[in-house]
């Protein structure tokens, strides 16, 4: 019977606790501890893992994955698209909001399969595959029928590729810091809102002077482009092909708790950013106005992506997590008594300014409570439970329109529900000492 590798352990400081041991699984023969489960310390890495953090070279990294984060920008930009839709295949909101919940909805239902394979395969690669289906989605979405293909081409198939071109990103930028990784990784994903400042009237012309199909095509060369140069510059610092043992993690506290809270959270997160445009229109702004106001939230999500990943890093990345969970829902709660064009810009920079930074904080929490080593698995299924929220609450709250003739009870409860959210996100703890957690417990 194989026996354990035994691993030599590194010194110690005084006084610092022990990083808890996670089970891990070893595909193949690497590192020569043979093809066994084994039980790996936190401390052990391959050779690679001495490659420097915070170096000149993840910064790099870091505009990379800006750029690719812009076009991961389309998710936050489909409420352009949502009256032009409606129009062209004569159906209600509720119907075409799913179109966009779709892709959300990929794009977290497929984040466990876009960490196993960046974690095989590598970033760059995972990233690339990616390009090619979202470049594939949007592009064949222009030549719909029926909304029912829109659903598959620009949903399924091009959030499939959203997702493989955004989980190998994230974790790709969490291994290459650590006292800037706040910071880092708000540069990075401020990219979804400098995409989602620019996409809107951009789209918005495109559809004003040719039509919704042309704005589709132009957005699908774009994707291509500027994700194929991005990817060229991203590497592993971590090389491991080891996987977590799912049943350790979904038997730690913590992990569950983050699940859940990222879960009923995602009901609510992209309700603004898929119904504003037209929620502005019913109050009598004018489309070219609205669409401005999706814009300004976009610019509120990058300024607060930084600023609150930045803050991180010199405070509690926990602390801003809770702060944009709060902030989030009581925004949410005020946005139906709203009407006017300022005070709809107000709520529209608010929101974009919290989501922004929640979608920055919660990674940099993954990695301090998992460790880098494992960010891009455990990212990978967190994400995943965001599948279920991302894929109701923008349709929910729309068929509530279609049903009532208003966003007011759909608002309301999608406010109510990431209220709960912060709950469970207000009983997350990070480990003292920067340990990463025991996932026994």
């Amino acid at each position: 019977m194989m026996r354990k590798a035994e691993l030599p352990q590194l010194p110690r400081k005084d006084g610092e606790e022990k990083a808890e041991e996670l089970p891990l699984m070893l595909h193949g023969v690497e590192e020569g501890y043979g093809t066994s489960a084994t039980s790996l310390p936190n401390s052990v890495h391959t050779p690679s893992d001495q490659a420097e953090v915070d170096s000149c070279y993840s910064w790099i990294v870091v505009m990379a994955a800006f750029v690719l984060h812009v076009n991961i920008g389309i998710m936050y930009s489909f409420g352009v698209l949502v009256i032009p839709l409606s129009e062209d295949f004569n159906s209600g909101r509720g119907s075409v909001s799913l179109t966009g919940s779709l892709l959300s909805f990929m794009a977290s239902l497929m984040s466990p399969v876009a960490g196993m394979l960046g974690q095989r395969f590598g970033f760059r690669f995972t990233v690339f595959v990616g390009t090619i289906l979202q470049t594939l989605g949007i592009g064949l979405s222009s030549f719909s029928t029926q909304i029912w293909q829109v659903y598959i081409t620009f949903g399924v198939i091009a959030g499939t590729g959203t997702s493989f071109a955004w989980i190998p990103v994230l974790a790709c930028v969490s291994q290459w810091f650590k006292k800037h990784i706040g910071l880092a990784l708000g540069i990075a994903v401020a990219g979804v809102g400098v995409g989602n400042l620019l996409m809107p009237p951009i789209l918005q012309a495109l559809i004003d002077y040719y039509s919704w199909r042309v704005a589709m095509r132009w957005l699908s060369v774009s994707v291509f482009f500027m994700n194929s140069a991005a990817a060229t510059v991203l590497k592993r610092r971590l090389h491991t092909h080891r996987k977590l043992e799912i049943g350790d993690l979904f038997r730690n506290r913590t992990f569950l708790l983050i699940l859940i809270m990222g879960g009923l959270e995602s009901y609510g997160h992209l309700v603004p950013f898929y119904h504003i445009v037209a929620y502005a229109e019913d109050a009598g702004i004018s489309h070219s106005t609205a669409a401005l106001i999706l814009s300004a939230m976009g610019v509120a999500s990058t300024v607060g992506r930084v600023i609150l990943g930045w803050l991180g890093d010199k405070t509690s990345h926990t602390a801003m997590l809770k702060l944009s969970g709060i902030m989030l829902a009581v925004s949410m709660a005020l946005w139906p008594l709203l009407s006017t064009t300022a005070l709809l810009l107000l709520f529209g920079c608010t929101f974009g300014f919290f989501a922004g930074s929640f979608v920055t904080v919660l990674p940099a929490v993954l990695s301090q409570v998992f460790g880098p080593e494992r960010i891009a698995s455990v990212t990978g299924i967190i994400y995943c439970g965001f599948a279920l929220g991302d894929l109701i609450g923008s349709p929910i709250t729309g068929w509530f329109y279609d049903e009532f003739g208003s966003y007011t009870w759909g608002i309301w409860l999608a406010s109510a529900v990431m209220f709960v959210s912060f709950v469970f996100m207000y009983l997350v703890q990070v480990p003292a000492n920067n340990n990463t957690t025991d996932l026994k417990t």
